[in-house]
């Protein structure tokens, strides 16, 4: 009995071993490749371009943007729906710091919506809120080159270089934003 027991321990372990080096480093290439988690708060940081220069933003005219027109800029991808309740909240302190900090410096603030259908909604969005930064439409086509989103608002925060400084989930205080714009430009990025 107590040598069936050594077997099946065995066995567990094994298949312990095999999930923790093959199953679960293939479940996400995405995650795995361009992501690591900071202590579960809705951030990540540090990843490489993965082919996001790109991504063509839709401005609501119709119009494109190439995401690598900001190139040698950091630049603040906002991904927002008209709908979301925090969203909304978040308008006021990414027009502040529009006005405060990206102005005259190397860094751009972009929203995108993740609003299905036409612009309209987006358009009335912008209008109503006063907001003072571009917003582009078409954020489903675009989210999963980013490894896709869990919460709105989510905000990525890219380097001059193209990679991933960090995600931020959910609207936070503009000094949050703040600190992170206060990091990168100490850093002279």
């Amino acid at each position: 009995m107590h040598e069936r027991e050594v077997l099946q321990f065995r066995w567990w372990m094994l298949l312990l071993t095999f999930a923790l080096c093959v199953v679960i480093p293939s479940c996400s290439k995405e995650s795995s490749k361009d992501e690591a988690s900071s202590g579960g708060k809705g951030e990540v940081t540090a990843s490489r371009d993965g082919g996001r220069k790109d991504i063509i933003l839709k401005r609501m005219d119709g119009t494109t943007v190439r995401l690598s027109e900001y190139e040698g800029k950091v630049v603040l991808l906002n991904f927002f729906a008209t709908w979301n309740e925090d969203c909304k909240k978040q308008v006021a302190a990414l027009n502040a710091i529009q006005y405060k900090y990206l102005r005259g410096h190397r860094l751009a603030l972009l929203g995108v919506s993740m609003d299905r259908g036409s612009a309209a909604a987006v358009r009335n969005f912008v209008k109503q809120h006063s907001v003072t930064y571009p917003v582009f439409v078409n954020g489903e086509q675009i989210v999963n080159r980013f490894g896709g989103i869990r919460k709105l608002p989510t905000m990525y925060i890219i380097l001059s270089n193209g990679s991933v400084f960090t995600r931020i989930e959910g609207a936070r205080p503009r000094k949050f934003y703040e600190d992170k714009i206060n990091v990168i430009l100490g850093r002279r990025l």
